[in-house]
C-alpha cells in the first residue's frame, strides 16, 4: 500500500498492514491529511486529536505538501481498499433492515416489565418474601461500599449508623417506602 511513497520521514511509519500512521499513535495519515484539506489548520487537528504531537501533524503535512502526488494515490489506494472491503462485508451480511433486525432482537423494555411481573405472580409468599429479603441484603451491602468509599475515615460503627440513617430517610411518613404497582415505570 505504500509502494507510491519511497521513504517515510519520522515520524510516520507504516505498520505490516501498510497503513501509514503519525507518531506513535493509531491515528492515520489519512486522517491528518483528510482535515487539512477540509481546511482544519495544524492547530485545529491538534485539537481534535491531542494524542498526535502538534509538531508531529506538522510533519504530516508538511510531508504531504512535499510529495502530493505520491500521497494522494495512497490515499486513493487506501480508499478504493476501503470500498473493496465495504463490499464485501455488505455481500456477506446484508446491510438492508439491520437497524429492524438488531431491534428485533433486543428486548422491549414493556415486555420484559410484564415478564418479571408474571413471574412474581407464580412466586409463593414464602418465595416473594425471600426474594425481597435478599434484595435488601445486597441493597444494604451496596449501600455500606458506598458509604466507605464517601466516608473511607469511618469506623463499621460509623458505617452502620449512616447506613440506618439513610434507610430512614427513605421511609414516607405513611411507613411505606415503596407501592407495589403492576403497571409499567
Amino acid at each position: 500500500m505504500t509502494e507510491a511513497i519511497e521513504s517515510l520521514p519520522d515520524p510516520l511509519r507504516a505498520g505490516p498492514d501498510g497503513v501509514i500512521r503519525v507518531g506513535r499513535t493509531r491515528v492515520t495519515l489519512d486522517t491528518i491529511i483528510a482535515a487539512f484539506t477540509g481546511g482544519a489548520t495544524a492547530n485545529q487537528i491538534a485539537e481534535e486529536y491531542p494524542v498526535v504531537a502538534l509538531a508531529d501533524i506538522e510533519s504530516a503535512i508538511a510531508f504531504y505538501l512535499a510529495h502530493k502526488t505520491e500521497v494522494e494515490a495512497y490515499l486513493r489506494t487506501r480508499a478504493e481498499e476501503a470500498r473493496r472491503v465495504r463490499g464485501e462485508n455488505e455481500s456477506r451480511f446484508d446491510p438492508q433492515g439491520i437497524r429492524e433486525r438488531l431491534e428485533s432482537r433486543s428486548t422491549a423494555p414493556d415486555s420484559l416489565w410484564q415478564r418479571k411481573v408474571e413471574s412474581a405472580r407464580r412466586q409463593t409468599f414464602a418465595q416473594k418474601f425471600m426474594a425481597g429479603a435478599e434484595l435488601f441484603d445486597d441493597a444494604c451491602a451496596v449501600t455500606e461500599a458506598g458509604i466507605r468509599m464517601q466516608h473511607p475515615e469511618f469506623s463499621d460503627d460509623q458505617v452502620r449508623a449512616e447506613l440506618r440513617r439513610r434507610i430512614a430517610l427513605g421511609a414516607k411518613p405513611e411507613g411505606k417506602l415503596l407501592e407495589y404497582t403492576t403497571e409499567a415505570p
